[in-house]
């Protein structure tokens, strides 16, 4: 094949095809351009072909490693990480499938998890932008911003705010996730919202003194009550008596709200109506000794108005009914008894 020769001011710079230059020795110095291949080979006026001009390049590259590069910012890689263009330079990131279903939050590109422990919730973390794990003591204060722009979350499933049953608004710092049942999605929330095993709201206490001389069938109130009203329909109401009395035949205990029995067993062997708690002396008549009957009962009322709790007692067995005194056996063992309510809001 021909080929062509062009000087200036010393410069020769010699074109052909590979077969020509391949066997092109030339002069020392001599450019040698590949017309097939566009690639640029140095001659040397000894070695047929010269040498590419890419070889220094490489040679310069030999021993760099990819944080060394200018353009590079890596940051702790791990296994499976892939680099992303991301603000103007090249960091790893760690990627999914974004077609395919997320079956794990710890696969979320926003979710770290680290040495999982029971109890642990996810918290939001604005120096990282990622949801953690941590204990629910461990806090920390800066403010969030990702997410303030226009509200919006990312596109693809691999965000822990696209998961169908996950629904985030505006997180903030300390937040954890908490399921709603209402709507069957996990929420993000502050962790004070939290009722953890319940929050009680109110507190009272009753007591009553003197003897009091019980002779029924059926538990009978004697003046030991609370009258409460709640906060709430769905709170909880938790009552707890601590009763001193005389030995009996059998003794039985329970509680009214409103004058209906509540959280009573049926009646055995026609042993006494509507009590929670029975103990059996078993001796006819007996108030010699002095017994201390502790019981209680969670109350669920449904209601907001005004409820009067009593405590009751009787003793009773088989058709035949006993003498019960409350605080004392006779007039020489004066005791005091008691009743406690809680309202719990679960």
């Amino acid at each position: 094949m021909s080929f062509q020769v062009y000087q200036a001011q010393g410069l020769r710079i010699y074109t052909g095809d590979t077969a020509t230059i391949s066997n092109y020795t030339g002069l020392a110095g001599e450019i040698a351009i590949n017309t097939e291949t566009k690639s640029v080979r140095i001659l040397d006026g000894i070695n047929a072909g010269g040498t590419p001009l890419t070889t220094a390049d490489a040679e310069e590259l030999t021993g760099l490693s990819l944080d060394q590069l200018a353009d590079l910012a890596l940051s702790s890689p791990n296994e499976g990480d892939t680099l992303v263009y991301k603000n103007g330079s090249w960091t790893n990131d760690r990627l999914v499938d974004a077609t395919a279903a997320v079956d794990e939050m710890s696969k979320m590109i926003d979710v770290e998890m680290t040495n999982l422990q029971t109890g642990h919730v996810l918290a939001y973390n604005a120096a990282s932008q990622k949801w953690v794990n941590q204990a629910t003591a461990t806090v920390d204060h800066n403010h969030d911003a990702r997410y303030q722009i226009k509200g919006t979350y990312l596109t693809n499933t691999s965000n822990l705010g696209e998961v169908s049953d996950v629904q985030i608004t505006m997180p903030a710092n300390d937040q954890v996730l908490s399921y709603n049942a209402s709507t069957s999605k996990w929420e993000n929330v502050n962790l004070d919202n939290i009722s953890l095993g319940g929050t009680v709201v109110a507190v009272k206490h009753a007591v009553v003194t003197g003897r009091k001389d019980i002779r029924q069938h059926n538990c009978y109130p004697y003046g030991l009550a609370i009258t409460h009203t709640p906060a709430k329909a769905t709170n909880k109401i938790l009552l707890m008596a601590y009763i001193h009395h005389s030995t009996t035949h059998v003794s039985s205990f329970g509680f009214t709200r409103n004058g209906t029995s509540i959280g009573h067993q049926s009646s055995n062997n026609s042993n006494a109506n509507n009590s929670i708690a029975t103990n059996y002396w078993g001796q006819s008549v007996d108030n010699s000794y002095m017994l201390s009957t502790s019981y209680s009962y969670l109350d669920s009322p449904n209601s907001t108005s005004a409820l009067t709790y009593n405590a009751t007692a009787c003793a009773s067995w088989a058709g035949g009914v006993y003498t019960l005194r409350i605080n004392d056996r006779g007039s020489d063992m004066l005791s005091r008894s008691s009743m406690v309510l809680m309202e719990i809001e679960p």
